[in-house]
Protein backbone atom coordinates (compact mmCIF):
# COMPACT_ATOMS: atom_id res chain seq x y z
CA UNK A 1 0.00 0.00 0.00
CA UNK A 2 2.83 2.40 0.82
CA UNK A 3 4.34 1.92 -2.64
CA UNK A 4 0.97 2.86 -4.20
CA UNK A 5 0.96 6.13 -2.26
CA UNK A 6 4.57 6.87 -3.13
CA UNK A 7 4.09 6.12 -6.81
CA UNK A 8 1.11 8.48 -7.10
CA UNK A 9 2.38 11.27 -4.85
CA UNK A 10 0.95 11.81 -1.40
CA UNK A 11 -2.76 12.60 -1.30
CA UNK A 12 -4.45 12.84 2.07
CA UNK A 13 -4.21 14.39 5.52
CA UNK A 14 -1.15 14.51 7.72
CA UNK A 15 -2.45 14.75 11.28
CA UNK A 16 0.00 16.20 13.82
CA UNK A 17 -0.23 16.76 17.57
CA UNK A 18 2.32 19.03 19.25
CA UNK A 19 2.26 17.57 22.76
CA UNK A 20 4.85 19.43 24.80
CA UNK A 21 8.39 20.69 25.17
CA UNK A 22 10.82 20.09 28.01
CA UNK A 23 13.80 21.99 29.39
CA UNK A 24 13.54 24.94 27.02
CA UNK A 25 16.16 27.65 27.23
CA UNK A 26 15.06 30.82 29.01
CA UNK A 27 14.84 33.88 26.79
CA UNK A 28 13.22 36.34 29.20
CA UNK A 29 15.19 37.62 32.18
CA UNK A 30 13.27 39.68 34.74
CA UNK A 31 14.58 41.38 37.85
CA UNK A 32 12.59 39.63 40.57
CA UNK A 33 11.55 36.44 38.77
CA UNK A 34 13.26 33.31 37.54
CA UNK A 35 14.37 33.39 33.90
CA UNK A 36 11.65 31.98 31.66
CA UNK A 37 10.19 31.93 28.16
CA UNK A 38 6.75 32.40 26.64
CA UNK A 39 6.92 29.50 24.18
CA UNK A 40 4.84 28.55 21.18
CA UNK A 41 5.59 26.11 18.37
CA UNK A 42 5.19 26.45 14.59
CA UNK A 43 4.82 23.27 12.55
CA UNK A 44 5.32 23.51 8.77
CA UNK A 45 5.41 21.35 5.67
CA UNK A 46 6.10 23.23 2.45
CA UNK A 47 3.87 26.31 2.36
CA UNK A 48 1.38 25.01 4.96
CA UNK A 49 1.83 25.60 8.67
CA UNK A 50 0.03 25.87 11.97
CA UNK A 51 0.92 27.31 15.35
CA UNK A 52 0.26 26.34 18.95
CA UNK A 53 -0.99 28.87 21.50
CA UNK A 54 1.58 30.69 23.62
CA UNK A 55 2.08 29.47 27.17
CA UNK A 56 3.42 32.27 29.34
CA UNK A 57 6.43 31.94 31.65
CA UNK A 58 7.01 28.21 31.18
CA UNK A 59 10.13 26.22 30.25
CA UNK A 60 8.16 22.93 30.15
CA UNK A 61 4.98 23.81 28.22
CA UNK A 62 2.21 21.32 27.45
CA UNK A 63 0.17 22.27 24.40
CA UNK A 64 -1.61 19.08 23.24
CA UNK A 65 -2.38 21.07 20.10
CA UNK A 66 -3.63 19.22 16.99
CA UNK A 67 -3.09 20.35 13.43
CA UNK A 68 -3.80 18.97 9.97
CA UNK A 69 -1.87 19.42 6.75
CA UNK A 70 -3.67 18.55 3.52
CA UNK A 71 -1.39 17.01 0.91
CA UNK A 72 -2.31 16.82 -2.74
CA UNK A 73 -5.76 16.72 -4.22
CA UNK A 74 -8.32 14.22 -3.02
CA UNK A 75 -9.11 13.42 -6.65
CA UNK A 76 -6.60 11.54 -8.79
CA UNK A 77 -4.79 13.57 -11.46
CA UNK A 78 -6.66 11.74 -14.26
CA UNK A 79 -10.04 12.91 -12.87
CA UNK A 80 -8.77 16.47 -12.42
CA UNK A 81 -7.64 16.50 -16.06
CA UNK A 82 -11.08 15.29 -17.15
CA UNK A 83 -12.65 18.11 -15.17
CA UNK A 84 -10.58 20.69 -17.03
CA UNK A 85 -7.66 21.35 -14.67
CA UNK A 86 -4.74 22.47 -16.82
CA UNK A 87 -1.85 22.38 -14.35
CA UNK A 88 -2.09 18.82 -13.10
CA UNK A 89 0.78 16.37 -13.02
CA UNK A 90 0.74 12.74 -11.94
CA UNK A 91 3.53 13.50 -9.49
CA UNK A 92 2.73 16.78 -7.78
CA UNK A 93 5.00 18.74 -5.45
CA UNK A 94 3.75 16.88 -2.38
CA UNK A 95 5.76 13.77 -3.15
CA UNK A 96 8.96 15.74 -2.47
CA UNK A 97 7.78 16.96 0.93
CA UNK A 98 9.24 14.49 3.39
CA UNK A 99 10.46 16.81 6.14
CA UNK A 100 8.00 18.09 8.74
CA UNK A 101 9.61 21.09 10.42
CA UNK A 102 9.08 22.48 13.91
CA UNK A 103 10.39 25.66 15.45
CA UNK A 104 9.82 26.80 19.03
CA UNK A 105 9.74 30.53 19.69
CA UNK A 106 9.64 32.81 22.71
CA UNK A 107 6.87 35.35 22.18
CA UNK A 108 7.88 38.94 22.85
CA UNK A 109 5.52 41.89 22.89
CA UNK A 110 8.03 44.67 22.27
CA UNK A 111 10.48 42.97 19.90
CA UNK A 112 10.74 40.16 17.38
CA UNK A 113 10.06 36.69 18.76
CA UNK A 114 13.19 34.72 19.67
CA UNK A 115 13.78 31.25 18.28
CA UNK A 116 14.42 28.73 21.05
CA UNK A 117 15.35 25.95 18.64
CA UNK A 118 14.18 23.90 15.68
CA UNK A 119 13.91 20.26 14.65
CA UNK A 120 12.36 18.12 11.94
CA UNK A 121 10.83 14.70 11.31
CA UNK A 122 11.48 12.60 8.22
CA UNK A 123 7.98 11.52 7.16
CA UNK A 124 9.03 8.40 5.25
CA UNK A 125 8.20 6.16 8.20
CA UNK A 126 4.92 8.00 8.87
CA UNK A 127 3.82 7.57 5.24
CA UNK A 128 4.61 3.85 5.32
CA UNK A 129 2.63 3.24 8.53
CA UNK A 130 -0.74 4.57 7.42
CA UNK A 131 -3.43 5.46 9.95
CA UNK A 132 -1.07 4.72 12.84
CA UNK A 133 0.01 7.38 15.32
CA UNK A 134 3.78 7.62 15.75
CA UNK A 135 5.29 9.65 18.59
CA UNK A 136 8.62 11.44 18.29
CA UNK A 137 10.83 12.99 20.96
CA UNK A 138 12.97 15.49 19.09
CA UNK A 139 16.04 17.31 20.36
CA UNK A 140 15.84 21.01 19.59
CA UNK A 141 18.82 22.41 17.68
CA UNK A 142 19.59 25.86 19.08
CA UNK A 143 20.07 28.93 16.94
CA UNK A 144 23.39 30.76 17.26
CA UNK A 145 23.51 32.85 20.41
CA UNK A 146 20.99 30.73 22.34
CA UNK A 147 21.97 28.08 24.88
CA UNK A 148 21.46 24.46 23.87
CA UNK A 149 18.68 22.53 25.45
CA UNK A 150 15.20 21.29 25.17
CA UNK A 151 13.22 18.69 23.37
CA UNK A 152 9.87 18.63 21.63
CA UNK A 153 7.35 15.79 21.79
CA UNK A 154 5.04 15.40 18.79
CA UNK A 155 2.92 12.70 17.16
CA UNK A 156 2.01 12.26 13.50
CA UNK A 157 -0.44 10.08 11.58
CA UNK A 158 -0.85 9.74 7.80
CA UNK A 159 -4.41 9.35 6.51
CA UNK A 160 -4.24 8.72 2.77
CA UNK A 161 -7.04 9.92 0.53
CA UNK A 162 -9.18 7.01 -0.62
CA UNK A 163 -8.55 5.75 -4.11
CA UNK A 164 -11.69 6.02 -6.19
CA UNK A 165 -13.06 2.78 -7.61
CA UNK A 166 -13.08 2.42 -11.40
CA UNK A 167 -16.87 2.69 -11.63
CA UNK A 168 -16.81 6.09 -9.87
CA UNK A 169 -14.15 7.30 -12.28
CA UNK A 170 -16.33 6.18 -15.21
CA UNK A 171 -19.35 8.04 -13.81
CA UNK A 172 -17.29 11.21 -13.35
CA UNK A 173 -15.92 10.83 -16.89
CA UNK A 174 -19.45 10.46 -18.29
CA UNK A 175 -20.67 13.53 -16.42
CA UNK A 176 -17.71 15.64 -17.53
CA UNK A 177 -18.15 14.46 -21.12
CA UNK A 178 -21.90 15.26 -21.03
CA UNK A 179 -21.30 18.74 -19.63
CA UNK A 180 -18.51 19.56 -22.10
Amino acid sequence: MASEVASQGHRGNLQVIVHSARQLAPADFKLLKKPSSDPYCVCSLGAQSFRTPTINENLNPTWEHPGSIIMGSFLPASVLKLMGETQVSEHDDTQNLHLLRFEVFDEDLMSADDSLGHCSVDLTDVFSRQEEWIQFELKLRPVPGMPAGGCLIVSACWEPAPFLPTYVLRIVSAIVFAVA
